[in-house]
């Protein structure tokens, strides 16, 4: 799943995208059904209809691409948020949870790190509460470095 979110999530970088579009082509459908599908659980928990998002995206790329207001290479999804907010908004659900999908790991490394540093051989018998309550203090302190 990974791997397709990846593969398919240039389509939010609109320099990648064409400067004029007749409509025609089959332009990105391809990767919005793969990311659908790749997402399908998450969108539904959201309560967001994967069957819309497709239907949402034609309409959103003849949106923009009539509107002729700017280039497309200019674009920002918060412009785009901001005039097809309400007629795109199961796309624009899409592009919100891809967008949030963190550049990197290293907050998660950063915690791991933490617990090796609050768990170690003298505290073994830590419950799971207790070392909770230990990383909370610990990542949430101004110089959590030891």
């Amino acid at each position: 799943m990974a791997s397709t979110i990846l593969q398919n999530e240039w389509i939010l970088n609109f320099k990648l995208w064409p400067a004029e579009y007749s409509g025609n082509e089959d332009f990105r459908d391809s990767a919005v059904q793969a990311l659908v599908q790749a997402l399908e659980k998450t969108l539904m928990e959201a309560e967001v209809n994967p069957t819309l998002v497709e239907d949402e995206w034609a309409v959103l790329k003849s949106y923009i691409y009539k509107s002729k207001t700017s280039l497309v290479s200019r674009l920002s999804w918060q412009q785009i948020n901001q005039s097809y907010g309400e007629r795109c908004a199961s796309f624009l659900h899409l592009v919100d949870l891809l967008l949030s999908i963190p550049a990197s790991s290293a907050d998660a490394e950063r915690g791991f790190s933490q617990v090796k540093l609050i768990k170690t051989d003298w505290r073994s018998r830590l419950t799971d509460d207790h070392l909770t309550d230990l990383m909370v203090v610990q990542l949430q302190t101004e110089c959590w470095q030891l």
